[in-house]
């Protein structure tokens, strides 16, 4: 049975308190009030053992059970919006689109570049599945050890139960700033690199790629590391380490390509700025 804590202020005639009594009592005042709770409730409207008697309650002697109530309710409205998102098949079609749009910022023509795209399709795809879609990590749990996971455990916002909002906040900032290396990594090596014939390609060392030599690469880890923060599930879980090796090794071989192409300029430069993490302090001494 679904209830929530808007729904159960709603029903006035199975509990005869308001919101304002609510407010009053979490800011912890002593109310000579009291708070009169029908026979006929049952722990089944609650939908939870609230603790609290049947019958006239004084308000400053139960405030911890009161309080006790309204924390159930409050977790269990989290839990009514969770599961608002489930069955969203055109927000999941949405989702997969605006993510895998960064896909066309990289060279797909090159063998090397397509098995880290797929994965990154793969991971995508299966975090909008159990964000919009169906929670089969939930499922897969409870069928596999008869344990109901909490909400923020393998299911609905991952960090909400810790921080609120701020969590989805967290995965949001992460995911903006991927995006915003994937794009700019394109701007600075598009033109002088990707664009030209071997002969005629320059080693770019400016503009974004003065802080990390794999500023793309980085992007599509902080990018699916946003939806991990935002959403975890069981596949996440398992294929973002298995995406970050996979960005690893591309980039291993690439740097092999580099040095042949550009030899001790590249070398240098490879000293000189680091891989994926930029430095809190930038090397300004000239190779």
């Amino acid at each position: 049975m679904r209830f929530g804590y808007s729904h159960l202020l709603s029903k006035s005639r199975v509990l005869n308190f308001n919101k304002k009594t609510f407010h009053h009592l979490l800011n912890g005042r002593n109310l000579t009030t009291s708070i009169v709770l029908p026979n006929t409730l049952s722990s089944d409207d609650l939908t939870m053992k609230s603790g609290i008697s049947v019958g006239q309650v004084n308000v400053s002697r139960k405030y911890r059970h009161v309080k006790h109530v309204l924390k159930k309710m409050s977790s269990l409205d989290h839990s009514l919006e969770t599961q608002s998102y489930y069955g969203n098949w055109e927000y999941m079609v949405v989702s997969i689109l605006l993510f895998a749009f960064f896909i066309a910022f990289m060279p797909l023509h090159r063998k090397t570049h397509r098995r880290p795209a797929s994965i990154y399709l793969a991971f995508i795809v299966a975090s909008a599945f159990e964000m919009y879609g169906i929670p089969l990590s939930m499922y897969f749990i409870a069928w596999a050890f008869g344990v109901y996971l909490p909400e923020g455990l393998l299911w609905g916002h991952t960090l909400s139960q810790y921080i609120g909002y701020w969590g989805i906040y967290l995965g949001l900032a992460i995911n903006f700033v991927g995006a915003d290396l994937v794009i700019r990594g394109w701007g600075a090596v598009h033109k002088d690199y990707w664009n030209k014939k071997k002969g005629e390609r320059k080693l770019v060392t400016d503009r974004i790629y003065a802080y990390m030599r794999h500023p793309q690469y980085t992007g599509f880890m902080l990018l699916t590391l946003g939806l991990i923060v935002h959403w975890a599930t069981i596949p996440l879980i398992i294929m973002w380490p298995i995406l970050a090796y996979q960005y690893y090794h591309l980039a291993k071989e690439e740097e092999k390509e580099m040095i042949e192409e550009f030899g001790d300029e590249y070398l240098k430069y490879q000293k000189r700025v680091p891989m994926f993490i930029p430095r809190l302090r930038r090397n300004y001494k000239n190779p």
